[in-house]
């Protein structure tokens, strides 16, 4: 991951400036007019792919089937450099999502709202040239594709809405040369209306599950032959899991700006309510996404508009019992990470500007989701304080470390980089906020180190 060194002793940022160094923007250099970003998978450290199509957008709502628009940009040096093609997914074009097994090698699901209706494409060439997977059997009328999966070149899946009172459902050992459909005997039927939503899924090994339209939980054991139903408590929405136990499910109240959240501890077979969203979940949730294998958790939400809202990120380290405000500024929407380093989201449709892909910045970010210490020394002083305090660091190694100061909230107040760091000093001043109890966190490559601070 490159970085860029300033010689710089001391970063003191407020407001605005509390958007740097949580998240680096890319510029793929997609054509106007301006784009939206609709998918990302990222396959490692190096090869990152995205879909991006121009639809319609206020200050609540997203649209889609503008036009034939749907970008695909590939990254194959971590961000350094991208190529960009256009994919025939039809005229107006629907992107639902993207997965890639390496840096040539995709697939592509979508519709075409022409009358071509849902639609598989795969590249071998980075997706300089796409070919359809007919075999999948979609109406084009009836069927709506909801993702496609690839676990390996040679399996797959791929589901859509309800057809014939059955979640359409295929899968392939053969890279969709051929699919083949799953037996509605084998899936248990969808409530009257419901339905699944584009790139609502998430895989752990060899469970696959998906959401619905009516707070539904599907899950397969068996990389997608068989499911079982379960239900949410939500009336909809999008999940996400961390492992094989750990999930999240949360539903946005889009007019208004608020999101609900359920979590599960046993694979999504009961849920209860979680009552722990930071600002009382005054937010549209826009992307919410587990850092593999872990209990940790990245979320990205807006605040009153998503043109031109308040945007923040949160993290969790105990699967959304506390959370704590890392980042303010960046607009983020299909976020994926794929471990505590190596994480991407995509920029939201704005009416002017680029189409911004940002990447997770990593060092000295990294330390918050490990469970080690920090491997130096911290002192603070004075504790209590009646506004400034002083925080001393001593490390034995160079290191970048990063500063963060919550309100009791787990808003964060302000916040510090410390790049190229062995010991140093940093001046807080809090004389601004009001009295109470804030948290401090030290962070580094590897670690971080907490304590409370009180402000008389």
């Amino acid at each position: 991951m490159k970085k860029l060194y300033f010689l710089l002793l001391f970063i003191l940022m407020l407001g605005n400036n509390l958007r740097s160094q949580t998240w680096t923007n890319h510029d793929p250099g997609l054509p106007a007019p301006n784009l939206g970003c609709s998918s990302i998978d990222v396959v490692n450290e190096n090869i990152i792919w995205a879909a991006f199509e121009h639809y319609s957008i206020t200050d609540t709502l997203f649209g889609f089937f503008v036009d034939s628009i749907c970008m695909i940009t590939v990254s194959k040096d971590g961000g350094a450099t991208w190529t960009t093609h256009q994919a025939p997914l039809g005229n107006p074009a629907f992107i639902a999502n993207i997965t890639a097994i390496d840096g040539n090698v995709a697939w592509l699901s979508g519709l075409d709202g022409g009358g071509g209706g849902s639609k598989i494409l795969k590249t071998v060439d980075g997706g300089a040239t796409w070919t359809e997977q007919t075999t999948a059997a979609w109406d084009p009328v009836a069927s709506w594709v909801d993702f496609v999966y690839f676990k390996s070149p040679a399996v797959g899946i791929s589901m859509g809405d309800p057809r014939n009172g059955e979640f359409e459902i295929y899968i392939t050992s053969n890279g969709g040369q051929f699919w083949m459909p799953i037996s509605g005997n084998n899936i248990p039927d969808p409530l009257p209306g419901e339905y699944g939503y584009n790139g609502d899924y998430d895989v752990v090994g060899n469970t696959i599950w998906f959401g619905t339209s009516m707070g539904g939980v599907y899950r397969s054991e068996t990389s997608g032959s068989s499911w079982e139903r379960f239900e949410s408590g939500q009336p909809e929405g999008y999940l996400d899991f961390g492992d094989n136990m750990h999930g999240i499910y949360w539903h946005n109240d889009f007019l208004n700006f608020i999101s609900y959240a359920s979590r599960s501890t046993d694979g999504g077979e009961t849920w209860s309510e979680l009552i722990t969203l930071p600002d009382g979940g005054n937010f549209r949730l826009e992307s919410l996404r587990y850092v593999p294998g872990s209990n940790y958790i990245i979320m990205s939400t807006a605040q009153n508009s998503i043109i031109d809202g308040i945007y923040k990120t949160y993290l969790s380290k105990d699967d959304g019992d506390t959370w704590q405000q890392i980042d303010e500024g960046h607009h983020l929407l299909w976020m994926d990470f794929i471990n505590p380093d190596v994480g991407w989201g995509g920029l939201g449709q704005k009416l002017t500007g680029p189409s911004y892909l940002f990447e997770y910045s990593g060092s000295p970010l990294a330390g918050l989701f490990d469970t080690k210490p920090l491997n130096a020394q911290v002192s603070i002083f004075p504790n209590p304080t009646n506004g400034m305090f002083t925080v001393n660091v001593r490390a034995a190694q160079t290191a970048d470390y990063l500063l963060l100061v919550n309100d009791a909230q787990g808003r964060l107040v302000k916040k510090v980089v410390v790049e190229k760091g062995t010991g140093f000093q940093r001046h807080l001043d809090l004389s601004g906020l009001e009295a109470g109890v804030y948290s401090l966190t030290v962070s580094g490559v590897e670690g971080s180190f907490s304590t409370k601070v009180l402000k008389n």
